[in-house]
């Protein structure tokens, strides 16, 4: 189930430019209409599956669509943040591991019909090496499979890294044939 109506918070004062916001959150909360999560790396407000499904009830499809794309936009761009390394690659696949379920909705909602496709090639690139050093080498695999299917054959950086990330994939796994075509493509 994805969960595009939670809101991380890494640095509130560069999030949330309206000051209001967080005393919103917290009344809301206070009326068990939203729930909080602190992790080491943020504060996560999640809102009800009964409320969540009652305010998509009321969306039109124009607005669900807007904010749909405004969730892949979001997390698309923190992901595709400048990569760190050591210290801040683990803290960054902590919060990859608490988005994932975020990120997996990106993927997905780049597959669809009209959707932006460079979007979930590009994310999924940079998700590579979480998938390898997280141990998910078979989703990762799975994710750049129907990726590049929907990609078709129209040459792009999102293609070129998407199917580079799908050929060191396929090597870790041992599956050289798979790997060698896919780094040819590319």
């Amino acid at each position: 189930d994805s969960r595009w109506d939670e809101l991380p918070i890494e640095n509130r004062k560069s999030k949330i430019e309206n000051p209001l916001v967080l005393d919103y959150l917290t009344q809301l909360r206070g009326h068990s209409l939203l729930f909080a999560e602190e992790s080491s790396t943020s504060l996560r407000f999640g809102m009800l599956e009964s409320l969540r499904e009652f305010a998509a009830e009321h969306l039109n499809p124009q607005e669900r669509k807007e904010i749909e794309r405004c969730h892949a936009a979001y997390f698309h761009q923190w992901v595709m943040e400048k990569p760190t390394d050591g210290q801040g690659q683990t803290v960054r696949f902590m919060r990859f591991e608490e988005d994932l379920d975020n990120l997996r909705t990106v993927l997905a909602w780049s597959m669809l019909e009209g959707n932006e496709i460079e979007i979930g090639l590009m994310t999924a690139a940079r998700l590579t090496a979480f998938w390898d050093l997280r141990g998910r080498i078979s989703e990762g695999r799975r994710w750049f499979d129907s990726l590049l299917e929907r990609a078709g054959e129209a040459q792009t950086v999102g293609l070129s890294r998407a199917l580079f990330g799908a050929g060191v994939l396929a090597s870790l796994q041992g599956d050289f044939q798979a790997a060698l075509a896919r780094i040819e493509r590319c």
